[in-house]
């Protein structure tokens, strides 16, 4: 099947993919769970704030690795393992 050119009609993709892989830094902790808080993440060429979800709780400072986007402005992140690695030395 070929590749079909974007129709101006579709809908945007409200995924960020962009932002999945991008390291940032928690601005407003986040509860873990449906608890969400704020990230701070360097995407296209500036600073951007998004709305975060992890499964456990992540204090304001943290660095994080975005995984996966929910859509629009809301990502999933996770404790940035090359962080940690920093953390231990």
């Amino acid at each position: 099947m070929a590749d079909r050119e974007h129709d101006p009609l579709d809908p945007p993709d409200p995924l960020d993919h962009g932002v999945v892989g991008r390291a940032g830094t928690v601005t407003i902790a986040i509860g873990g769970g449906d608890i969400p808080g704020e990230v701070r993440v360097h995407v296209r060429g500036t600073h951007e704030l998004f709305i975060a979800y992890a499964e456990v709780p992540l204090a304001v400072g943290r660095s994080v690795l975005v995984y996966q986007s929910r859509g629009h402005r809301d990502v999933d992140v996770m404790t940035d393992p090359a962080a940690e690695v920093d953390d231990l030395g």
